[in-house]
């Protein structure tokens, strides 16, 4: 294992009845009528491991280690795009616990360019560490795990389930593996549906062909 990158997911969602700058409230049971999205929470300095720095913010700038406790979001083109969020824009999150309403500012520091892959044009970055003293955690809600050498994730995957507890952990060579055994079940019921259809249809000719020849029997005897 070369990296661990501690990572945070947190619910959004913008009403879309707002006017003015555009802002976002976390979800707690909102209306119909809101756009979800979420916080992905991150070490600043652990970005460039799912944000390339060949990528580069269209306006504004990155998260770097200045923006650690800071209220501060960074967003994929298509989340700003989508969501009519400009620089500077504040994004509000709302934390609810008993009857109290705690409400943050999150201000747009930077966009980033369009890449063609969802998962970082549909992202939105804070730091991790103010979305922990926000919720008031200790504990991480997710890791990425990075490995020296491919051949190495399945028995890294297999690892971590087994001597980490309460842990749950997959990786994209597991998830096509599954998707291809999933697959291939789905293939064998359509080639069984497909024989049995065969077998009906065969079944169904045969029979029409002896009624046929049975009713014109007569005929056949006299010619």
């Amino acid at each position: 294992v070369e990296e661990v990158i501690p990572l945070g997911e947190y619910s959004i969602t913008r009403s879309k009845s707002f006017h003015g700058p555009a802002r976002l409230k976390a979800l707690f049971g909102g209306s119909t009528d809101q756009v979800p999205i979420s916080f992905t929470g991150i070490n600043p300095d652990d970005l460039e491991y799912l944000v390339s720095d060949e990528i580069v913010a269209e306006e504004g700038r990155k998260l770097d280690s200045s923006d650690d406790g800071s209220t501060v979001v960074l967003l994929g083109y298509d989340t700003a795009e989508s969501n009519l969020l400009n620089l500077g824009d504040e994004i509000e999150y709302e934390r609810r616990e008993n009857d109290t309403t705690e409400t943050y500012y999150f201000q747009v520091i930077g966009i980033l360019e369009e890449t063609g892959d969802d998962s970082i044009d549909a992202s939105t970055y804070v730091p991790l560490s103010t979305m922990l003293d926000i919720e008031d955690e200790e504990d991480y809600k997710g890791a990425k795990v990075q490995v020296s050498d491919v051949d190495l994730i399945e028995e890294t995957t297999k690892q971590i389930e087994e001597e980490v507890d309460d842990v749950r952990a997959f990786s994209i060579v597991t998830i096509i593996r599954t998707i291809s055994s999933t697959l291939e079940t789905v293939q064998m019921a359509v080639y069984g549906i497909a024989a049995i259809s065969l077998i009906v249809g065969g079944i169904g000719v045969m029979n029409t062909m002896i009624m046929t020849v049975m009713e014109r029997r007569r005929e056949i005897g006299v010619m």
